[in-house]
């Protein structure tokens, strides 16, 4: 590992694999025998960059590694002591994704979809050597090559067995097992009245919750039932056409087809 630089950022917009990503990440670091830190990860985003501020930036023990997950657009991107890694998906899955998961209006989820390619512009200016894109469609692919890169980025060089492990581990059906168990697990203290630790569960309001698990951040409704380019599922004909004629040319500077017909 590069002792100079303790700090990995996983910095994206939401609903584009991100928390799979620092996971995998968090994961490879522990093969590696780093102390992966925070141990487990705070639901607000000022948290992490609070830690960096007052303990990671200073810190000098060559064990301690910090994985730091945001969805901030960070203006500086020459953090000292840091890699960055973000994440890629086509908007129009961003949006239904984000839609669904957030139960938002559609003109929250087209900003949520909007804001990717700029985003990606400003962190393409960072050194390549300190850059890693994730796109999503690697994610969903059965291999064990992207944690393989991933592996290398980080210096941590795993074999192809190790980077299998990980990528088993972190798969759609054992991430569905651990939201399926902490939905039980937030259901069962919830009916026999038993306390509730602040961080099992994100409220949205009244009588809209999900369960979050404490060591990876995933929550109910995080893997959606939808394949890549489904997106039209989500909305009606009309809703469709609003989201088209908002987000087609982002999608178009990502590298994704244009949905117009």
């Amino acid at each position: 590992m590069d002792n100079k630089q303790n700090t990995i950022w996983i910095a994206t917009v939401p609903r584009t694999g991100s928390m799979w990503t620092t996971n995998v990440v968090r994961e490879i670091l522990n093969y590696s025998k780093m102390n992966v830190l925070p141990k487990t990860q705070p639901q607000a985003e000022d948290d992490y960059f609070n830690l960096f501020e007052r303990q990671a930036f200073s810190d000098q023990n060559e064990k301690n590694h910090y994985v730091l997950k945001v969805h901030i657009f960070i203006e500086d991107i020459n953090i000292p002591r840091s890699k960055l890694i973000t994440n890629i998906r086509n908007p129009y899955d961003i949006c239904a994704s984000y839609y669904q998961f957030m139960k938002c209006d559609i003109d929250t989820a087209i900003s949520a979809a909007s804001s990717l390619a700029k985003m990606i512009e400003h962190y393409k200016k960072i050194d390549e050597k300190k850059l890693f894109i994730v796109k999503y469609e690697e994610i969903e692919e059965p291999s064990s090559k992207l944690v393989l890169e991933l592996s290398e980025f980080l210096g941590a060089h795993l074999d192809e067995n190790a980077a299998l492990s990980i990528w088993k581990k972190f798969s759609k059906d054992n991430v569905r097992k651990i939201i399926a168990d902490n939905d039980k697990s937030l259901s069962d203290k919830i009916s026999k009245k038993q306390e509730i630790d602040a961080g099992e569960v994100v409220i949205l309001g009244k009588n809209n919750y999900r369960s979050r698990d404490l060591s990876t951040g995933f929550q109910t409704g995080h893997i959606s039932e939808r394949k890549t380019g489904e997106w039209r599922l989500a909305f009606s004909e009309s809703e469709t056409h609003k989201i088209v004629e908002a987000i087609d040319y982002e999608a178009i500077k990502l590298g994704y087809k244009s949905e117009k017909y």
